[in-house]
């Protein structure tokens, strides 16, 4: 794969996506020239015509209305043009802009516009200069693809390795889960991890191209309305931002609005998620009758409606209402299947919490720890631990149940009994609790496991998917335990990882979600009380 079939990639991407497709990628392409985005749509029933509004330079509004496919004459009257006369007409209404204050207005397709619509575009707005009012810009598909290509000129060009990878996700079928393993190669081929780049621009020109480049990859997981995997991926280009930035201690201004065009396209995924689930659930999980991948699904889909509410809901209203109704139905299908379930409980925990269902949120978090104990007993084979994705888990335990490899050619054979990542942030929420008398009688148990964590070093790695250097400690819990002193564990810090999700709660419950390999103590605490700020 060359530049020039990267460039036959983006022309077949915008002949392939969606209006949602690619918002945020035209989003970094007004960064680039110089704009501050300052509203994005949810395309709901409401937005007026406008999907993005940016500010330029001097402070002027700019409103762009976005549309796919070939724009023609019956179009344009029938659907097109009553859409631009709102944004032409309608004053945009945002803190950052005046009252009264004129805009720029913009409809960008990434189709062709025919003649007829041309012309027509033309004749009105030479009756508009007449009147001095606003004009209609307008860009095509020869334009995006102009500008997308040139958006990856000063990076490339890669190796042979890079545009395969890249290639690689573009033609999956979408429907899985994402493979992280892959996304996070790809990730690290496209950001400048390997040497400190010369110039600011040339980080910035990096982050655009990857942000860019990330809307291409996920296509095929966009047209399978394949929303969990949608937001895992760009939860992963948000914290690969964040890494480069920890990695150089970046000014803000330099990876601040690629993060977050990042941390939107998080936002719309899991919102699309609750949407559908909402709308219609039982597409949302194929195979109900299906008893070896149903209660998997259920748990992912309860941890995923949690973080969206927890994240961007307010107690009572529509969206933690949906997601505390998916739980209630739900909730005697949720499955352990390895610690990599865990942050899917938590969110159901924390989403109990958060709507003032005390009484059943402490047993909720007793039961989940008398799980992690119960596969820890004497003899017992452990969870597997959360390095191991829900895909893995459940296909080893297929290979367990039926005695054959028929799932997967390389059983899991590791041992993993009386060790857990988990159990300690676990015991350290009950402590938060106040669960005193259920730790004092489950103790002798937890003392039977040991604390397993890993230290990624230095500590922006442990944004990354796989960490190159750290160190994984494992702690024997003390046989007798003063309550004071566990108390005293519970005091959130903001060391190690935790350090970069200050300021930054919209990305912590995401995170912990796509990456279950990394909750620890320190990130589960900071996640306790960001649940509090945030509800």
């Amino acid at each position: 794969m060359t530049s020039g079939a990267l460039e036959k990639l983006v022309e077949h991407w915008l002949t392939r996506t969606k209006e949602r497709g690619y918002q945020l990628a035209y989003c970094q392409l007004l960064v680039n020239q110089g704009f501050e985005i300052i509203y994005i749509s949810t395309h709901g029933p409401s937005e007026l015509g406008k999907d993005i509004v940016a500010l330029d330079k001097d402070g002027v509004p700019h409103a762009f209305q976005l549309k796919i496919d070939d724009i023609s004459l019956a179009r344009w009257r029938r659907e097109v043009w009553p859409e631009v006369e709102e944004l032409l007409e309608l004053e945009l209404e945002h803190p950052r802009i005046r009252p009264g204050r004129e805009h720029v207005s913009y409809l960008v397709t990434t189709g062709e516009l025919s003649d007829p619509v041309v012309k027509n575009i033309t004749q009105r707005n030479k009756a508009r200069r007449r009147k001095r009012q606003p004009l209609i810009r307008y860009f095509d598909r020869g334009y995006l693809l102009r500008a997308f290509t040139s958006a990856h000129q000063s990076v490339l060009p890669w190796q042979p390795a890079d545009y395969q990878r890249l290639f690689d996700l573009y033609v999956l079928g979408g429907n899985g889960p994402l493979n992280k393993e892959q996304f996070a190669a790809f990730l690290s081929s496209v950001l400048p991890f390997g040497s400190r780049p010369r110039f600011r621009r040339d980080v910035q020109q990096a982050l655009s191209s990857a942000l860019i480049l990330v809307n291409y990859a996920l296509e095929p997981y966009r047209s399978a309305r394949n929303h969990w995997a949608v937001a895992d991926a760009w939860t992963m280009t948000a914290a690969y931002v964040l890494a480069i930035a920890g990695k150089y201690g970046l000014a803000p201004s330099v990876w601040e609005p690629t993060y977050q065009l990042a941390i939107n396209g998080c936002e719309g995924a899991l919102g699309n998620l609750r949407a559908d689930v909402v709308t219609a659930r039982d597409s949302i999980l194929p195979g109900l009758s299906d008893g070896e991948v149903y209660r998997e699904r259920a748990t992912l889909l309860i941890g995923y409606l949690g973080a969206y509410a927890l994240t961007y809901g307010t107690r009572g209203d529509d969206v933690h209402k949906a997601a505390l109704a998916f739980f209630d139905e739900h909730k005697a299908e949720l499955l352990l299947w390895g610690e990599s379930a865990i942050p899917h409980w938590l969110m159901a925990y924390w989403l109990l919490v958060a709507n003032v269902r005390s009484g059943e949120a402490d047993r909720f978090l007793e039961s989940l720890i008398e799980q992690v104990l119960h596969w820890n007993r004497h003899g017992a084979p452990g969870l597997i631990n959360p390095y191991y994705d829900v895909e893995a888990a459940l296909r080893n335990d297929l290979n367990n149940r039926t005695q054959s490899l028929l799932f997967t050619r390389q059983p899991i054979e590791e041992s993993f009994s009386q060790f857990s990542y988990s159990l300690r942030s676990l015991v350290l929420l009950a402590t938060r609790r106040g669960l005193k008398q259920y730790l004092r009688r489950s103790w002798r148990d937890i003392t039977h496991v040991f604390f397993m964590e890993f230290f990624p070093d230095p500590s922006w790695t442990g944004l990354l998917w796989r960490s190159e250097r750290g160190e994984i400690g494992a702690i024997e819990p003390h046989h007798t335990q003063t309550w004071s002193a566990l108390q005293e564990e519970t005091i959130a810090t903001t060391s190690g990882l935790a350090i970069y999700f200050v300021g930054r709660e919209r990305l912590l419950l995401p995170f912990l979600l796509a990456y279950p390999h990394r909750v620890c103590p320190t990130l589960t605490l900071a996640a306790d009380e960001a649940v509090e700020k945030l509800s």
